[in-house]
């Protein structure tokens, strides 16, 4: 299962690392050829058929269980794991505008909660400031 396999789910932070790591559950399940798009759906019979459906359940469960839950439901109406996969990448890859919007954000409502470490709060602050200006 994707959740166990990565003890943090797809944030904002991690999209570089979920992803290599997520290949690699992929490839080790033989399922990333749907993700990526390489296995085409086939017409090809009744039994090809249900068996590529099957598999592409297989990657979107994966994918799905991988994903925060705050970001979850931003991808409930898509259907194919292909369609999850590029969605996450247009989301969180380098560069992109929603993920500068998402950096932004966070930088914008950071707070440091009661009991958690100072220093460990300002370096991750320090961290999503410099995050913006790499973007660009």
């Amino acid at each position: 299962m994707a959740a166990a396999f990565n003890e943090k789910r797809l944030s904002v932070d991690n999209y570089r690392s979920w992803k290599a790591q997520f290949k690699g559950l992929l490839m080790g399940n033989e399922l990333c050829g749907h993700v990526i798009g390489k296995v085409p759906q086939s017409a090809a019979g009744a039994d090809a058929i249900a068996t590529w459906v099957k598999n592409d359940r297989k990657a979107m469960s994966h994918l799905l269980i991988s994903i925060g839950i705050d970001e979850a439901a931003s991808y409930d109406d898509l259907e194919m794991s292909k369609e999850i996969w590029d969605k996450t990448k247009e989301t969180y890859e380098s560069g992109g505008q929603v993920r500068k919007a998402l950096l932004l954000k966070r930088l914008t409502l950071a707070q440091i909660k009661e009991g958690e470490d100072v220093r460990k709060h300002i370096i991750e602050f320090d961290e999503a400031v410099k995050r913006p200006t790499e973007i660009n």
